[in-house]
Order: C-alpha cells, then sequence, then structure tokens
C-alpha cells in the first residue's frame, strides 16, 4: 500500500483516508461514552471491551478500504499513464501489467488486447503500404521501359536503318515544320538535294557491301557538316536532302560547295581499305519562297537542278532560281 501511495498522484484523496483510519479509534471511544452515558449498567462492563473490539473493526476496515482505494487509483494511474505512453510514441507493442484481482485487470487486459489487434493492423499497413510501393515502382520501371520502346519505335520509323539518318517519311514532317516557320518569321529557307555520282558503278565495281559502307560514310559526312538546326535525310537510295532552316541561297551555295569539294577526300580516307574508290556528289539547290510556294514544289526544283547537275556533266552544283531560271554554279569555282 505504501509503494502504491508513493506512486499516486491523488494525495489529498490518499492523506483523507489515512486520517480517517487514524481517527477510527476515537470512533471507539465516543461510542463507549455514548454507552456509558445510557446508564445501562449491564453493557458498563463491555463497555472497554467493546470499544476495543469496535476500534480494532474500525482501524481494519479503514485500512483495508484505503488500501483497496489507493490500489484502485494507482491501477487506473498506471493505465492512464500507458494510454498517454502509447499516444506519445505511437507504439502498440507495449503492455500494461495490473497484478491486483480487482476489475481493472480485466480492463488492462482489453486494453492490451485492443492495442494488440491495432499494432496487428499496423503490421498490415505498413505491409500493404510496402507492397503499393513496390508496385509503384515496378510501375514506374514499367512506364520508363515502354517510354524506351516508344522512343525506340518511334525512331526506329523515323530514321534509316543503314545511314541513322531521317528516312523520307519523317522528312515531310519536319520541312512542313521549317515551311512553317519561314513562313510565320519571314526568314528564308532552303535546300540541297545531293546524289552520289555513278554509284551503280561503285556497287558493280566493289560489291553492294562497299556500296552501303560509302553511303554510311556520306551520312556520316552530312553530320559533321551541317549545324544543328539542319537536317539531313535519306531521301532514296544514294539521294540525300539536307533541309536548311534560316538559311539564305547565297548560304546554301556555300555549304553545297563544301559538301562538294571535301566529300571525295573524306570517302577516300573512311574506306582506304578499298583501293582506287573515287566518289563526287552532285548537288541542286532551291529556296523559299524564290523558287517554290510550298514544300512539294520546293522539293521538285531541288530535285530539277540535281537532274540538271547530272545532265551538264555531274560533279556540279545547280541552283534553280523562280520562273524556271536556272543558274549553273561551278563546283571548282
Amino acid at each position: 500500500m505504501l509503494s502504491n501511495l508513493r506512486r499516486l498522484d491523488k494525495k489529498p484523496i490518499a492523506r483523507a483516508l489515512v486520517i480517517f483510519a487514524a481517527i477510527s479509534p476515537l470512533l471507539g471511544q465516543l461510542a463507549l461514552v455514548f454507552l456509558l452515558s445510557r446508564n445501562n449498567v449491564a453493557l458498563a462492563s463491555y463497555a472497554r471491551p467493546l470499544a476495543v473490539i469496535f476500534s480494532f473493526v474500525s482501524i481494519s476496515f479503514a485500512l483495508w478500504a484505503a488500501s483497496t482505494i489507493i490500489r484502485v487509483l494507482g491501477s487506473i494511474e498506471l493505465i492512464s499513464d500507458h494510454l498517454t505512453e502509447i499516444k506519445s510514441s505511437g507504439r502498440f507493442g507495449d503492455r500494461v501489467e495490473v497484478t491486483d484481482k480487482l476489475c481493472l485487470s480485466k480492463l488492462a487486459d482489453e486494453i492490451n488486447s485492443f492495442t494488440s489487434r491495432i499494432e496487428e493492423k499496423e503490421r498490415d499497413l505498413k505491409v500493404q503500404d510496402k507492397m503499393i510501393t513496390e508496385r509503384e515502382e515496378q510501375n514506374a520501371m514499367l512506364w520508363l521501359e515502354i517510354e524506351h520502346n516508344l522512343n525506340l519505335a518511334k525512331e526506329d520509323a523515323e530514321t534509316d536503318p543503314l545511314t541513322g539518318l531521317f528516312n523520307r517519311k519523317s522528312m515531310v514532317a519536319k520541312l512542313e515544320e521549317a515551311m512553317t516557320d519561314a513562313q510565320m518569321t519571314g526568314k528564308p529557307l532552303s535546300v540541297l538535294m545531293a546524289d552520289l555520282d555513278h554509284f551503280k558503278r561503285v556497287n558493280d565495281t566493289y560489291g553492294h557491301q562497299v556500296g552501303d559502307e560509302v553511303l554510311k560514310a556520306f551520312a556520316k559526312f552530312l553530320k559533321n557538316v551541317i549545324r544543328g538546326n539542319d537536317l539531313a535525310v535519306r531521301y532514296g537510295g544514294e539521294e540525300f536532302l539536307i533541309i536548311l532552316p534560316s538559311t539564305p541561297v547565297k548560304n546554301a551555295i556555300q555549304v553545297a560547295k563544301r559538301i562538294n569539294k571535301q566529300l571525295p577526300d573524306f570517302i577516300a580516307e573512311e574506306l582506304a581499305h578499298v583501293g582506287n574508290l573515287t566518289c563526287t556528289v552532285s548537288v541542286g539547290v532551291a529556296d523559299y519562297p524564290a523558287c517554290a510556294r510550298n514544300k512539294d514544289e520546293l522539293i521538285a526544283t531541288a530535285d530539277s537542278a540535281l537532274y540538271e547537275a547530272k545532265q551538264a556533266g555531274r560533279d556540279l552544283i545547280i541552283y534553280s532560281g523562280d520562273m524556271g531560271c536556272h543558274d549553273t554554279v561551278s563546283a571548282k569555282a
């Protein structure tokens, strides 16, 4: 009882119980005085023993009552502290122990059972949360893989498998974008149509494998020559289209000259293992809006200029102006 009393915060109640136990003998003496005042001679001789017995009973009852109440209050405080600890720490694994065989022990068991169920639910929630997190990570990885595959599929659909340049199908959208930008900004737009001279002779002389190596080398050369916003396209066979946004025709002709002059040495260096291999290129030049009103006319005009370069002896650059006027530019100039 003393240990519970020291632990108990309800000290006024404890003090009241102790005081009640202390004054119980006084109550016995008062009872004795009361009996004597009644002049009951028959009971007077028993007054002192009865007073002692009554005092002892009263003290015993008071001590039992005080001990019981203190134990109850101590158990209540223990349960309250336990619930406060759960609230502050969030740990449902701790248990409260009430050893007194009172109704509070059953209450403590119910609280422990309740916290056990909460702890179990908390574990289940953690497991579910972990599963959800893992599934989200798996879904994220799956979406990344799908996005990567879509990009690869898009790249495969837009690029030529041999040279790695954009193919003719993707060129349409790219040229439309460049044409729209030129129309909105008023900036010039030029295109080059380049064709390897006597490419059939290369295939017939050295084989198609060497011919493919020449095409790949030409694509590599174009990537090195053009700017970042320019676009090189394998238009078909050994024919390549170069789109030059924001480029006036004068500058486009300079790009065509650089291609025409530097390509033979580049091919010879790249395919040094093939003896006596020489490659030249003819280029047709057209610009918007001087030569065409739309993308189809622009490509057709550049292709016509290329045809004229072929007919004029190859290894040339031809610029096709508007109204069917064509200016010939010497590749060796």
